[in-house]
C-alpha cells in the first residue's frame, strides 16, 4: 500500500469527525418499535463494549429495545454496506468509528460514500490510543523503542486489528514520523491481536485504551504507562491518536432524530452511569 496514502488516511482517520454536523429536528414518534445497531467491528472491541453499554441504557431511556448486531470484516465494510443496504428509517443505525471514513480512500471500490449515503445522529465518545510492548522487548520508553526499532530495522513486530483500522494506520504513522521499519501482522479483530500479543507471537499493538483495559491487573490511570502484569509489559506512549465513535444512519429518505438521539440527550440520560 502506497505510504504516502497511508499516511495522509491516518489523518484524515482523526479529522473524520469534522466532517458530519450532529442534530436535526426531531420525530417525535420515534421509537416506536426496536432499534438495532450495526457495529462493523468483531465482539470484545471496543466499538462492541461501548455499542452494549449504550443499548442497555438506551433501551430502558428510549422504551423500546435497543440490539446490537456485529457485522464485521473488511475493515468496517461489511457492517457498513449492511446499514446502506437496510430500510432508511432510523431503525437501523451503526456505531461507526475511523475507517468508516478512511476506507473509502483505500479502497477504490468502496460500496458508500461516508458524506452522502450516511447522516450522522450523534458524536457518542473519543477514546485516546494506546501502544502495547511484549514484555520481552523489555520495559520502554518511546524513545528507547524507537532507538531499538533503528538499530535492528525489521526486527520488531506489530500486530493490527486488519488493513485499514486505526490500530494499522497508527503504527503506519509512527513509523512514518519516526523513519523506522515495523513489520505488520494483520489480525482479523481485535481479540485475536491481543491475543497474539499475549502470547509473544508480535511485540507491539497499538489498541485502543478499552481494549487494552481487559487485560490489566491494576487500577489504570493516563498518560503514559499502564502495568499489564506479567504478559503484556507497558504502554508506553501515544502519539496524540485516537478514535471517534459516532451513530450514524442511512441519508436516504432520512428520518430527523434530533432530540431523541443527539449529542446533548445521549449524555443527559446516560450520564453518569456509563462514565
Amino acid at each position: 500500500m502506497n505510504r504516502a496514502l497511508i499516511q495522509w488516511a491516518a489523518w484524515a482517520a482523526l479529522l473524520g469527525a469534522t466532517l458530519f454536523p450532529f442534530g436535526a429536528a426531531a420525530a417525535d414518534s420515534y421509537p416506536s418499535r426496536p432499534v438495532k445497531i450495526i457495529v462493523p467491528f468483531g465482539p470484545g472491541t471496543g466499538s462492541d463494549v461501548l455499542a452494549r453499554t449504550l443499548s442497555a441504557k438506551l433501551s430502558d431511556a428510549l422504551g423500546e429495545q435497543v440490539t446490537v448486531e456485529n457485522r464485521e470484516g473488511a475493515g468496517g465494510l461489511i457492517g457498513a454496506k449492511a446499514v446502506l443496504d437496510a430500510a432508511a428509517d432510523g431503525y437501523t443505525l451503526m456505531l461507526a468509528a475511523n475507517p468508516f471514513v478512511v476506507n473509502p480512500l483505500l479502497y477504490e471500490k468502496a460500496p458508500y460514500d461516508p458524506v452522502k449515503d450516511f447522516a450522522p445522529v450523534a458524536k457518542i465518545a473519543v477514546v485516546p490510543s494506546v501502544l502495547l510492548v511484549h514484555p520481552t522487548v523489555g520495559p520502554q520508553t518511546m524513545n528507547t523503542l524507537i532507538a531499538q526499532a533503528k538499530a535492528a530495522p525489521g526486527s520488531l513486530f506489530y500486530a493490527s486489528s486488519g488493513k485499514g483500522t486505526l490500530s494499522e494506520l497508527e503504527m503506519e504513522l509512527l513509523k512514518s514520523m519516526y523513519g523506522i521499519d515495523l513489520v505488520e501482522v494483520p489480525y482479523k479483530n481485535t481479540g485475536q491481536a491481543m491475543t497474539e500479543l499475549i502470547a509473544g507471537q508480535v511485540q507491539l499493538y497499538y489498541p485502543t485504551l478499552p481494549a487494552a483495559l481487559p487485560t490489566d491487573s491494576h487500577k489504570t490511570t493516563l498518560p503514559v504507562r499502564l502495568r499489564h502484569g506479567p504478559k503484556v509489559s507497558w504502554i508506553v506512549a501515544h502519539i496524540g491518536t485516537f478514535r471517534w465513535d459516532t451513530i450514524l444512519t442511512e441519508e436516504l429518505q432520512r428520518v430527523d432524530l434530533g432530540p431523541v438521539l443527539d449529542d446533548g440527550t445521549l449524555a443527559a440520560k446516560l450520564q453518569p452511569s456509563v462514565e
